[in-house]
């Protein structure tokens, strides 16, 4: 694994990250639309997420899901991505 970015997370924790930061988005893309993080988790990454587009954005608040939405277009929506074959109980 070629390692881009180490995060200490304290108590001798660390994160390697050796992927590409951009496959990080379809990545959670699809770990979410099947509902594989419990809701505590999913939660917190939503919170994470708004906090971080706040401070990129330059705003006090995150934003709105309607005023994000608005910004989605044909041209910067990527297609469907490939995860494989069903594992286990899926069904599609």
């Amino acid at each position: 694994m070629n390692v881009q970015e180490t995060i200490d997370l304290g108590n001798g924790h660390l994160i390697e990250i050796g992927i590409p930061m951009n496959d990080l988005g379809p990545l959670v893309a699809a770990v979410a639309r099947r509902d594989i993080l419990d809701p505590s988790t999913t939660a917190e990454l939503i919170e994470t997420l708004a906090a971080s587009l706040a401070r990129q954005l330059n705003t006090s608040s995150p934003p709105s899901l309607s005023s994000l939405l608005e910004r989605v277009t044909d041209e910067n929506r990527h297609g469907e991505v490939e995860t494989g074959p069903a594992v286990g109980n899926e069904a599609w």
